[in-house]
C-alpha cells in the first residue's frame, strides 16, 4: 500500500513542478518565447516589447471562439494604437495553417508568434483552453487575464488598464 501511494503522488508532483500558471497581479512567468513576426513581416525578439503594454492572445485557427474574437482585437488595435502591442500566439499544428488562414479568412495585421499545439510552454503556462488572452503591464505583471479580455470586456478592460478613454464610433 505504501508503494502505491508514493507512485500516485509522484506523477502529480512531476506534472506541476514546472508549471507557472498565469495569475492577475503577479509577474508574468519568465519564459523564452520564439521570435515574433511583426505586422510588416520582420522578425524580432519577444523581449524587444518588454516595458510596453502587451496583449498576448493564445489562439488557433480551428478554434471558433478564437476566430470570433479577431475583429475585437482589430478594434483594440485601432483604439489604442501604439500604446498597446498585440501578439497572437498560435497553437496550431503548423505555421502553414496560420498563413493559409490569414490569406483566406482574416489578415490579422498585427504581430504573431507560433508555438504549436504540443509546445512545452503551453503546459508551463497552464494554457488549458483557448482563446486565452493575457494583458501584461510594462512592469511585467499580469494586469488582466482570460474572461476580463474576452468579447465585450476587451475594450473597457484595456481602457481601464491603459488609462485611456474609450473612443466612441458614430
Amino acid at each position: 500500500m505504501r508503494q502505491f501511494l508514493i507512485l500516485m503522488v509522484w506523477p502529480l508532483w512531476a506534472c506541476t513542478a514546472f508549471s507557472q500558471p498565469i495569475q492577475t497581479g503577479k509577474a508574468f512567468p519568465s519564459v523564452s518565447f520564439p521570435a515574433v513576426v511583426t505586422a510588416t513581416g520582420d522578425t524580432v525578439a519577444y523581449d524587444s516589447f518588454k516595458g510596453r503594454w502587451i496583449l498576448l492572445d493564445f489562439w488557433a485557427t480551428w478554434c471558433g471562439p478564437c476566430v470570433e474574437e479577431l475583429p475585437l482585437i482589430g478594434r483594440a488595435i485601432e483604439q489604442f494604437g501604439d500604446s498597446l502591442v498585440v501578439i497572437s500566439v498560435s497553437l496550431d499544428d503548423s505555421p502553414g495553417d496560420v498563413e493559409a488562414f490569414r490569406k483566406r479568412i482574416h489578415p490579422m495585421n498585427w504581430n504573431h508568434l507560433f508555438l504549436g499545439s504540443d509546445s512545452q510552454l503551453v503546459y508551463d503556462l497552464d494554457i488549458s483552453t483557448i482563446p486565452r488572452p493575457v494583458l501584461i503591464a510594462p512592469d511585467g505583471t499580469v494586469a488582466a487575464y482570460h474572461t476580463d479580455l474576452r468579447g465585450l470586456n476587451l475594450i473597457p478592460t484595456l481602457a481601464k488598464a491603459l488609462r485611456a478613454p474609450v473612443k466612441t464610433t458614430d
